[in-house]
């Protein structure tokens, strides 16, 4: 009795991994990781020129639901833009900064054009929005249905953005606010 038993509950945990095991069919030019690893993994491929980048805290989730104040300051978007157009973004920045450098990134909401939304946050982006200083741009590119925004050196923009595109389903082709 206790082999049945025994035998019935291995079997029942098999199956069980295999079903965990089971991944979801995909869906093109959308992407699944979780945004803040993708932070991550773009700095981490960075050169030792990037270090100040590198050294980051984890990226920051934006309440853009409640907050008009992260729609506009972090991705230069109106609070209705945000909540029609993006899914859910985070932001990597220093909590005080030392430099201006900050870098957004968003997943689009079912429908929307990346390129277009990439557009419309760049020209949104306020590059003296810190005190008593601003940054040199603002670039960001499209991967799926994920966008990248930079705001800082257009030599911080290009490498972050390189390295964002490198490792996800993107053009590779920077867009800058000016």
């Amino acid at each position: 009795m206790k082999r049945i038993v025994s035998i019935l509950l291995l079997a029942a945990m098999l199956l069980g991994l295999c079903a965990c095991g089971k991944e979801p069919g995909k869906t093109p030019g959308k992407t699944e990781e979780k945004l803040p690893d993708k932070i991550t993994a773009a700095y981490q491929t960075l050169g030792d020129d990037m270090k100040y980048v590198k050294t980051l805290p984890d990226p920051m989730k934006l309440d853009i639901a409640a907050s008009e104040y992260h729609a506009t300051y972090y991705l230069g978007l109106s609070a209705e833009e945000a909540r029609k157009d993006v899914k859910e973004a985070y932001v990597s920045c220093a909590e005080i900064q030392p430099s201006t450098y900050e870098c957004a990134i968003v997943r689009a909401a079912d429908g929307v054009s990346g390129e277009d939304l990439l557009r419309r946050m760049l020209d949104g982006n306020d590059l003296y929005k810190w005190i008593c200083t601003g940054a040199q741009n603002a670039g960001g590119v499209v991967c799926g249905d994920v966008i990248l925004m930079v705001t800082g050196s257009n030599e911080q923009i290009g490498a972050v953005c390189d390295a964002f595109a490198a490792q996800n389903e993107g053009t590779g082709e920077i867009a800058y606010k000016k």
